[in-house]
């Protein structure tokens, strides 16, 4: 459920009566809903198809701003803010509008409003349509022009099907898109087993295999295979030009890689809304190992093709692995850092794995090292003793099991393990293949190779995980590697020039300028003045020893004399045959500039660590600025059309008013179609409707994409044709808006009913029961601004409002699940993540507990079940935080993890949601209740608005997206490339770290907190 909808008011429903059988009493009391009219279960209509729409967008709300309206994972959390932040403030005033309209006036502002903006998000989306594929896309605009091409007389592809048939595709004389798709479709046998489609998005092609349809009980023997496309002769490129080439995944989907863009053949004097470069010429980029190299005379280049080829030859002239390229929404560019690992092949030394740490492999050949079970239950223990590469382990796999189990690498990242023999006889029982560890080197072993799989799968075949290989370098050996050293240190650019005279001495040149005299001054007066210095890092003596450390006025140090040496020295000789004592976890020594930059030389065996960087005057024309992540670096939009921006964010923050007016209509029209006895029943079946219609929410996200390959912006079309359902329900069954009242029922002391359509109410001040703070005049008849100031000067307010604030952390929880789960699960699981699904899973179980759990907790004292259910709400957040055990594959694990998650979440909500309102309602003074709950908004709106905002920037920090192609983060995260604080793990240990820390104070606070509420005296005794 929503922030806006959960958490400010709505599902608060009143507590029911102690209930014996509590089940039988929750339906049975519905049946005092039969005295309601036709406009109560309009409502419920209403309700139920704006929630569906509602939860399907902003559930996906901030993916679909990245990856359809080209926003970046900060701005799309910035424009959830303005929707949330406005949603918020405007609910402060939607109550008094909606009374002044009436029920069914605002109901159709509210809904119109809401379909207008609907509209016009869809329409802006189209607006300045980036360049998409459809079946009439002409091959020959691809690739800037340069089309793709096929060779006469020779089938182009070659396609193995999942069930090992292959058949080849000519596509010669093809002039579109179409016509490559019915080439693939009509292909002589093909006969059905694969289909070629458009994939969501409308940038690349998708292949889909029938295996499942065609074959089912094969498919329950776990006999499919996986998609290959490869090119059918060595002329062809039509393999890899089409985005196919691969040796496939486990899955009856083949995602083919973008082959349009919206930048293909753009012009560089169109970027930027027609600025282009900007007057920019050169652009200076660092690699995550310091070494930086320039590209000059950008402003030569016509296309931003032509950039994207002078950069990456640059870097390649330069030896700095980087990749440049478009990103993912095709509207600006991206640069991957390379040198954070390497492929891996059969040539590759088990000894270079995991940064040089290899595998525990046992040195006694009469130790096996693993064991695999193949489906017909044979089981084979394997040595591995010998092996030095990992082309030896696929041979010493085959010789073992006598070629019953084949190992093969893939994508150049990880091992696939294939049972090759399967009984023909289908009547043979199958069991899971698995891969084991034999003692816990075995298992380490395994580990390491990425094919652990305990648990076993019923297939022929899997997927291991990556393997790690990150790329490192040993510590400098020479004094050539020292200089080479200084000089490519990160933050160099060429500041400082080492080199080695003739008698032996290290001599560093500063080539910065100096600043202003008036700068300067202010240097020499506060911090010694515009020096070069070198300085050495914690107790090492480098520098020292070098003769290096020191400062000088004009620029430049000159070490002391090592002798006679040369660079091919090795540091083993200096310091009088000492050597130097060199730093594994940081630089030796440091170089401060006269500019102020402060740059780490490291000499010591080292890992890259630096960060990716981008700078010169054409970068921010380009899109980048000054944030980068860790090895990947998606710039800004470049192509945007500001206005199209412009609207966009404007449409959303217009149907803020709107949202927040539709939450009062549904507050004050569940009261008013209810009477007094139905009430409590009414809004249960309200609240019940609304999960019903957030769980079909979640499941019309994965419809929408996985299923009707539509991009997700869908979403808000299909909310267009709920919006106009909504209003026909409201002409049709929203007729009569008087207040229900049941027989002999009379008007409530506080209320004066009008029975017009303009629904103004006539409200009496009721009368204050007696507070804390005895002696203090009444309130009675104070106007609101009055009533405020009354209000904020009584202690029990403060109390309140401390409660509020430590609580925060658990309340923005629901927060998460729209700004931050679903880039988390699409980059952790991948592009197929059943995102809408794990959506839908809270609202279900929100159902469910609404019968068991609500009717129990209504037993217990209030301020312990709200304090108890927050702390089971800030538990849950530590699950998702807890990496891949036992050898589950990081899918698994992930989708394990989050339904734990959420289901301790929504146990958690079920019991400290409802008890929140009615602590309000105990702790505030009699005929305050409504003051207290509006000012409980305020601190949640500025924890929201901080919350959103930074929802972006700890996405790019900690789970960014990396182009396609390369491994995600889940994929590193299970080769071990990633260090734990480097993962997405912890964002939720920083969460919940402050859910729970909020949460304890209130618990040990009990006393302080509950002093002056009114809880029910019979209540708290069966506490």
């Amino acid at each position: 459920m929503s922030e806006e909808q959960k958490d400010e008011g709505i599902g608060n429903f009143p507590a029911e009566e102690k209930q014996d059988n509590f089940i039988v009493k929750y339906f049975k009391d519905f049946r005092i809903l039969k005295e309601t009219k036709r406009e109560y279960w309009g409502l419920q209509v209403i309700n139920m198809l704006d929630c569906l729409a509602y939860f399907a967008m902003f559930n996906i709300a901030v993916v679909t701003l990245s990856d359809d309206f080209g926003f970046t994972d900060a701005w799309a959390g910035y424009i959830y803010t303005i929707f949330s932040g406005l949603t918020t403030i405007f609910l402060f005033f939607s109550g008094v509008v909606t009374d002044w309209l009436g029920i069914k006036r605002a109901l159709y502002i509210a809904m119109t409003g809401l379909l207008l903006t609907r509209c016009g998000v869809v329409l802006v989306q189209y607006m300045d349509e980036p360049v998409r594929m459809d079946r009439n896309t002409q091959l020959s605009i691809l690739y800037d022009g340069d089309g793709i091409s096929f060779v006469q007389g020779h089938p182009d592809l070659r396609i193995t099907a999942r069930d090992n048939t292959m058949f080849e595709v000519d596509l010669y004389g093809a002039q579109t898109i179409g016509d490559v798709l019915d080439r693939i479709n009509d292909a002589p046998g093909n006969d059905g087993r694969i289909e070629a489609g458009i994939a969501p998005g409308w940038t690349s092609l998708r292949l889909e295999d029938k295996f499942k349809e065609r074959n089912k009980a094969a498919y329950k023997r776990g006999l499919a295979n996986r998609i290959v496309v490869e090119s059918a002769n060595d002329d062809s490129e039509a393999a890899d030009k089409l985005g196919l080439a691969s040796e496939g995944e486990l899955s009856a989907m083949l995602e083919g890689g973008r082959i349009i863009t919206d930048l293909n053949a753009a012009l560089v004097s169109d970027l930027n809304q027609g600025d282009g470069l900007e007057d920019g010429t050169t652009l200076t980029i660092r690699d995550r190992w310091g070494t930086s190299f320039t590209v000059d005379g950008l402003d030569q280049f016509a296309t931003l093709r032509e950039i994207i080829d002078r950069v990456q030859e640059e870097a390649e002239t330069a030896g700095v692995r980087i990749a440049i390229d478009f990103n993912s929404p095709g509207t600006g560019l991206r640069i991957n850092d390379k040198n954070g690992r390497l492929s891996v092949s059969p040539e590759t030394v088990l000894s270079d794995l995991h940064g040089g740490e290899g595998a525990p492999i046992s040195e006694d050949p009469a130790k096996p090292d693993l064991k695999f079970v193949a489906r017909d239950g044979t089981e084979y223990e394997v040595s591995l003793t010998g092996c030095l590469t990992l082309g030896d382990v696929i041979g010493r796999v085959s010789e073992a099991t006598n070629g019953h189990i084949e190992l093969a690498l893939i994508h150049g990242q990880k091992f696939t393990v294939t049972d090759i023999r399967i009984p023909a006889d289908e009547s043979v029982e199958l069991g899971r293949l698995k891969v084991l560890g034999i003692d816990e080197s075995g298992v380490q072993v395994a580990r390491r190779l990425g094919i652990l799989k305990e648990r076993g799968v019923k297939r022929i075949t899997f997927d291991g995980s990556a393997i790690s290989n990150p790329r490192w370098v040993s510590g400098a050996v020479t004094l050539g590697d020292l200089i080479d050293r200084i000089n490519n240190a990160g933050g160099n650019y060429e500041k400082i020039a080492a080199t080695l005279d003739g008698q032996g001495r290290i001599v560093l040149q500063d080539q910065t300028e100096r600043k202003s005299a008036f700068w300067a001054f202010f240097k020499n007066l506060f911090r010694g003045g515009e020096k070069l210095s070198v300085e050495d890092a914690g107790e090492l003596t480098v520098a020292t020893a070098l003769g290096l450390a020191g400062s000088d006025d004009e620029g430049s140090i000159v070490g002391t004399s090592l002798g006679e040496v040369g660079l091919d020295t090795p540091l083993s000789q200096l310091n009088g045959g000492q050597g130097l004592a060199l730093n594994d976890d940081g630089p030796e020594f440091t170089i401060n500039a006269r500019d102020d930059t402060e740059i780490g030389i490291e000499l010591g065996n080292r890992t890259p660590d630096h960060v990716l960087g981008v700078e010169g005057d054409a970068a921010v024309p380009l899109g980048f600025d000054d944030e980068a992540n860790e090895s990947s670096y998606s710039a800004e939009n470049i192509t945007e059309n500001k206005v199209r921006s412009y609207l966009t964010i404007g449409l959303l923050a217009c149907m803020a008013p709107f949202m927040a007016m539709l939450i009062t209509v549904f507050q004050a029209g569940n009261r008013r179609f209810t009477s007094k006895r139905s009430r409590g029943a009414g809004f249960n079946l309200w609240y019940l409707f609304m999960n019903v219609g957030a769980a079909g929410g979640g499941f019309l996200i994965d419809i929408i994409y996985l299923s009707l390959d539509l991009p997700r912006f869908h979403v808000f079309t299909f909310g267009i044709f709920t919006g106009i359902l909504c209003l026909i329900a409201i002409t049709l069954l929203i007729k009569n808006t008087d207040q229900l009242r049941a027989p002999g029922e009379k008007p409530e002391d506080n209320e004066k009913q009008s029975s017009d359509e303009s629904g103004e109410i006539e409200e009496i001040e009721p009368t204050l029961g007696e507070t804390e703070d005895k002696g203090k005049p009444e309130k009675k008849g104070m106007g609101p601004w009055e009533i405020t100031k009354a209000v904020v000067s009584e202690p029990i307010f403060w109390r309140f409002t401390v409660l509020i604030s430590l609580l925060l952390g658990v309340r923005a929880v629901f927060l998460y699940l729209g700004l931050l789960f679903p880039k988390f699960w699409y980059r952790v699981i991948g592009e197929d993540a059943q995102v809408g699904l794990m959506q839908a899973f809270n609202p279900v179980l929100v159902i469910i507990g609404l019968i068991l759990v609500i009717p129990i907790l209504q037993k217990f004292n209030v301020y312990k079940m709200l304090v108890f259910g927050a702390f089971i709400t800030s538990v849950s957040m530590f699950i998702p935080a807890v990496g891949p055990l036992g050898g589950m594959g990081i899918v698994e694990w992930t989708y394990a993890t989050t339904i734990i998650f959420l289901f301790i979440l929504t146990v958690g909500e079920l019991i400290w949601s409802p008890r929140l309102s009615e602590y309000t309602a105990a702790i505030a003074p009699e005929g305050q209740e409504g003051t207290y709950l509006g000012l409980s908004m305020v601190p949640y709106f500025l924890a929201k608005l901080v919350v959103s905002a930074l929802s972006g920037n700890m996405l790019q920090r900690w789970c960014p997206e990396y182009p396609p192609g390369e491994p995600n983060v889940g994929e590193r995260i299970q080769a071990g490339e990633m260090a734990f604080w480097d993962t997405p793990y912890v964002m939720w240990v920083i969460l919940g770290a402050v859910a729970i820390g909020g949460t304890i104070i209130a618990i040990l606070g009990k006393g302080w907190f509950t002093k002056g509420a009114h809880f029910d005296v019979a209540e708290g005794k069966k506490a």
